[in-house]
């Protein structure tokens, strides 16, 4: 069988294909998996991944963003769950690397004045992965989270080139922190 581009297709090949992007993770050429607004309400990034926040990652691997993640959608978030109190991303696995992309995780908390202050406040983090090992975050923006922006681990755990911004909690915790900016109510300016 031929298609109108140039060599034959294999019908297996298209239908686990169609099946993996219906049921499974959606992977990058590379192998990354994807991860986005619409993946986050569907559920099924990894297995045990529930509908709507937070994306649970339960398998160690290489993940990306591919566009902004907003907990502050009523309609990504469980009923009757406030914004400050969910988190975007929740880590069970150890050795996972997550590329933000140059994307944002937004949260509903606004930090003004000087002293700065911060609210709402909340229990809901933009990455939790505290008893993690192994766990890099690379490259974007935790904004305006009811928790801490990222909620890591200080076990064999990296950030890198990530702004922590008007958190109510503390930015960035994590073993090795490289060129990140944290600014909110946990924390002052800091240059990490």
């Amino acid at each position: 069988m031929h298609s109108r581009f140039k060599g034959p297709v294999k019908r297996g090949a298209l239908s686990v294909a169609f099946l993996l992007g219906v049921t499974g993770p959606v992977y990058a050429v590379s192998g990354v998996i994807e991860i986005n607004q619409a993946r986050a309400k569907a559920g099924g990034v990894t297995p045990g991944d529930t509908p709507l926040f937070p994306v649970t990652i339960s398998q160690p691997g290489s993940y990306r963003l591919t566009g902004i993640l907003d907990v502050t959608d009523a309609t990504a978030r469980p009923s009757g769950t406030a914004a400050e109190n969910t988190t975007a991303i929740l880590v069970t696995a150890n050795s996972v690397t997550i590329d933000l992309n140059g994307f944002m995780i937004k949260g509903p908390t606004v930090c003004s004045g000087s002293p700065l202050t911060c609210s709402p406040g909340g229990v809901g983090h933009g990455i939790d992965a505290f008893t993690k090992s192994g766990v890099a975050v690379t490259n974007g923006i935790v904004q305006g989270m009811g928790g801490d922006g990222l909620h890591v681990s200080f076990i064999a755990t990296r950030v890198e080139s990530v702004l922590a911004l008007d958190n109510f909690g503390p930015g960035i915790s994590a073993q090795t922190v490289i060129g990140c900016v944290a600014r909110g109510a946990g924390s002052d300016l800091d240059n990490c």
